[in-house]
């Protein structure tokens, strides 16, 4: 019932959202989203691609993912020149997403995106003598996408090795155009995403390709035709620490040939990454790149970004297949029974190794020292006094008695 009503909400605002966004948008140049970057929902280790991964049924997902831009939007103004005049409308422009994802089951999840600008710079349309002025801050568009994993990574032993292999899932993605006119933060109309995303694990090493499209209906902003394009992304991480997915190094890129005209752009950004807590299910992404004219105006090009997302996506993965799950299991690489101690999911040995035989102190070197700096307590003089022993007390051995002195003798008469 409550799916139902999801749905019906969903089309509910698409279905009102789309003729109020074309009718507040004709003619305003505005209703351009500048930030290629789109943020994914759910549990993905890289800034800008999905993943094969899914939530675990029931369980929910949140996520911010925040990014700057700078210099991302440049027209040329008609002048007395025939070149014309390069104005920069925006300057710079940060960014936020809200995200929010929640397993349904059988590889299936939802996922939502509200996105949002929290501060802006430049003329904005002002400065091409075309509209108002840029706002600073802004609501944004909200996304929502179904993801299908048609092929999922072993979670369990009995399915193969954990966490390794290939994946291969579908996303079916809807911006409905909520965002405000003036802040370069919302499309010109609804806009729909259809993606494919296949990605690879192999120890330290992991890799994920996005084909798919950005189909969007199509408008001018300036001298550029803006409408739909193609998406060809791709990003590799490897493992720089010894501790699995502590310290990540990697590349994203991605494509976006235009359909309407010849302009493309190539973006490309070196990230670091990490999943310190909850067996790898909060993870952090940072980021710094750019964005590279193949051909074509520079629209929504910017020549500095710089992005950074914190996430959690649980997925109830477990390791050595012991019924717990890793991140409740003190042993997740060793199959143990699951106690009601401190050590549930730990074999015998390996409790043994944690607590150091529990409820007996281990003897260290110091321990029968006294603590450096501080004197031996002298007895109180209200203690009682010792018993007497039950030895008895020694005698001492006289020695042997100094001789008489000697008397001269005496003469005969």
């Amino acid at each position: 019932m409550r799916m139902k009503f999801a749905r019906v909400g969903l089309a509910a605002v698409l279905v009102l959202a789309a003729p109020r966004a074309f009718a507040r948008c004709e003619g305003d140049a505005s209703c351009t989203k500048l930030d290629t970057l789109l943020a994914n929902p759910g549990a993905s280790p890289f800034a800008a691609l999905g993943s094969s991964d899914v939530l675990s049924p029931l369980d929910a997902g949140f996520g911010f993912q925040v990014s700057h831009i700078r210099n991302a939007i440049a027209v040329i103004v008609p002048t007395a020149s025939p070149d014309g005049q390069r104005v920069s409308l925006v300057d710079s422009q940060l960014t936020g997403s809200w995200l929010f994802a929640f397993g349904l089951g059988a590889g299936l999840e939802v996922g939502v995106a509200l996105d949002s600008v929290l501060s802006a710079s430049g003329p904005g349309l002002a400065g091409a003598n075309a509209g108002q002025a840029l706002r600073q801050t802004g609501i944004g568009d909200v996304r929502s996408q179904v993801r299908w994993a048609a092929l999922e990574r072993p979670r369990v032993p009995s399915q193969g090795l954990v966490g390794e292999g290939f994946g291969l899932a579908f996303t079916a993605a809807i911006t409905a155009p909520t965002g405000m006119s003036g802040a370069f933060a919302s499309e010109h109309g609804v806009m729909g995403q259809p993606t494919v995303t296949g990605d690879y694990v192999s120890g330290p090493f992991r890799a994920a390709i996005d084909l798919g499209a950005r189909v969007r209906r199509r408008h001018s902003v300036f001298d550029v035709k803006w409408g739909s394009q193609l998406l060809i992304a791709a990003a590799a991480a490897y493992d720089i620490l010894p501790i699995r997915r502590m310290l990540a190094v990697g590349v994203e890129t991605w494509a976006l040939p235009s359909l309407v005209d010849a302009r493309q752009t190539v973006d490309f950004l070196g990230t670091l990454s990490s999943a310190p807590a909850w067996a790898g299910e909060l993870a952090l992404v940072a980021g710094v790149g750019r964005s590279f004219v193949v051909s074509g105006p520079d629209l929504g090009a910017p020549d500095f970004r710089m992005t950074f997302a914190v996430r959690y996506a649980p997925r109830d993965v477990d390791s050595d297949g012991d019924g717990l799950i890793d991140k409740n299991d003190p042993c997740p690489a060793e199959i143990g029974p699951i106690r009601d101690t401190n050590t549930p999911g730990c074999p015998d040995h390996a409790v043994e190794d944690l607590t150091k035989a529990p409820g007996v102190p281990v003897a260290s070197p110091g321990d029968n020292e006294p603590p450096r700096g501080r004197p031996t307590p002298l007895p109180s003089p209200e203690a009682p006094s010792q018993a007497p022993s039950a030895t008895p007390a020694e005698t001492p051995i006289p020695g042997p008695a100094p001789a008489a002195p000697l008397l001269p003798e005496k003469s005969a008469p």
